[in-house]
């Protein structure tokens, strides 16, 4: 499933990314495979991320993407994450100030188009991206959970 799915990221223009890191791989070695039929959610997610990267010409780090409900439930994530949906990217970057800076931009691009409904949420170790066509339809927002 993996290659399969890197193959269509490619054709999307996704270079930088790959299933390997928008997975979860579990404490026991084994990866928490999403099922089939949600692997498409993650393609405008990952669309921006590719995005942001581009800009950025340095390696953004990957620390979450797909979670299984259960595991969601257990780190403490949203009832309703879309994380759990394959719609979601937590990215991180050396340089936080550009991150969020370029990440704005990138977002306010994508929001430009009304086909994109984005929700960006800041946080001291980085940024949240998610692509949730429903529920941030007409409401696309950004939040600030940084604590400085």
């Amino acid at each position: 499933m993996a290659h399969e799915f890197n193959i269509t990221l490619r054709q999307w223009g996704v270079v930088n990314f790959t299933y390997e890191e928008m997975t979860l791989l579990r404490s026991d070695g084994t990866r928490a495979d999403p099922e089939p039929y949600i692997l498409p959610n993650i393609l405008p997610t990952a669309i921006i991320a590719q995005t942001i990267r581009s800009i950025l010409k340095a390696p953004v780090i990957t620390i979450s993407g797909y979670r299984p409900a259960d595991y969601n439930r257990g780190v403490g994530g949203a009832p309703h994450s879309e994380h759990v949906s394959f719609r979601a990217l937590d990215l991180s970057f050396p340089d936080l100030e550009r991150l969020w800076e370029v990440t704005t931009k990138v977002v306010e691009a994508f929001r430009s188009d009304p086909g994109w409904n984005v929700g960006l949420i800041y946080y001291d170790w980085g940024v949240h991206i998610d692509t949730d066509a429903a529920g941030w339809k007409g409401r696309n927002r950004t939040i600030d959970n940084r604590t400085k």
